[in-house]
């Protein structure tokens, strides 16, 4: 019960499960596993997505495709990675790594 305390007062975005247990963890944690996908070649955004999912579910599957997608979005927007077209259409956009 303690735990779950301190978990709410941090009032992160997310918990996530790691070998310490629970932990909350910001907004951007998956952003780095998003961009590990992500090549200077065009891949699809749903790849990309669907990549991160299969990487980071084991033991437990630590997030969704919406929230990785809501995720790989604001990385567009930030610059650091491009779209073809309308990131948020995840079937029909692609995504690279800046050159």
């Amino acid at each position: 019960m303690q735990a779950w305390r301190r978990l709410k007062e941090e009032d992160a975005p997310f918990r996530i499960v790691t070998q310490a247990g629970l932990v909350s963890a910001p907004v951007d944690v998956f952003d780095p596993l998003l961009l590990e996908r992500a090549t200077p070649e065009w891949k699809s955004a749903a790849r990309i997505v669907g990549d991160t999912m299969g990487y980071n579910g084991e033991p437990y599957m630590q997030v969704g495709p919406v929230m990785l997608l809501t995720r790989l979005v604001a990385l567009v927007d930030d610059g650091k990675l491009l779209a073809d077209s309308d990131p948020w259409d995840m079937r029909s956009c692609r995504v690279r790594l800046p050159a």
